[in-house]
């Protein structure tokens, strides 16, 4: 097997991880919300596993690499407020997240 090959297959496969870490959190609330297990220690568990999972990539992204110059670190707070803003005004934490990744890539190719 070539090189091309097996990294194409390293990508596929971590790929596939990828998804399905953010998948399925939110399969298993939809079967868990109808079903008879809806109340109790599980349903809490799913209701703080989503804030903790974006509260520690945000905790990473902060990393001082990341704010090492003031256009990353620019960049960096214009994400965060247009991620906050959108998730504030919509309540959608994919649209959220989505709009602060467009936001901060902008800025970055605008202040290039």
């Amino acid at each position: 097997m070539s090189s091309e090959t097996v990294f194409l297959w390293l990508v596929l496969v971590v790929a596939a991880g990828t998804y399905l870490t953010r998948y399925l959190p939110f399969y298993i609330a939809r079967k868990v919300a109808v079903s008879k297990w809806r109340s109790g220690r599980f349903k809490a568990y799913l209701e703080h596993v989503s804030p903790a999972i974006i509260a520690a990539l945000l905790v990473v992204s902060l990393d001082s690499a990341m704010i090492s110059t003031a256009r990353s670190l620019l960049s960096t707070l214009v994400g965060l407020v247009i991620t906050a803003g959108s998730w504030w005004r919509w309540r959608n934490t994919g649209l959220s997240v989505f709009a602060g990744i467009v936001g901060y890539a902008a800025l970055l190719l605008v202040l290039r």
